[in-house]
């Protein structure tokens, strides 16, 4: 019935949604981080997650330098 669906879908499959939610509050609590100022995302491979994390630190050094961009 679903051959023909990405697995890894949150949006297809709610329940993987709600986990990585929680996963996500999981972590910021363990790092004493805000609950509603911390923001993550659970990535479906190596690739992904490298490429996730380069943006995210480009992103971040543009906000906080934005004459570099």
């Amino acid at each position: 019935m679903f051959i023909h669906t990405n697995a890894l879908n949150p949006i297809r499959f709610i329940s993987l949604k709600n986990m990585e939610v929680e996963v996500v509050a999981m972590t910021a609590s363990m790092f004493n981080g805000n609950p509603c100022t911390c923001v993550g995302n659970i990535t479906s491979g190596g690739t992904e997650s490298l490429l996730l994390a380069v943006k995210t630190y480009r992103d971040y050094g543009i906000a906080k330098n934005p004459d570099i961009s």
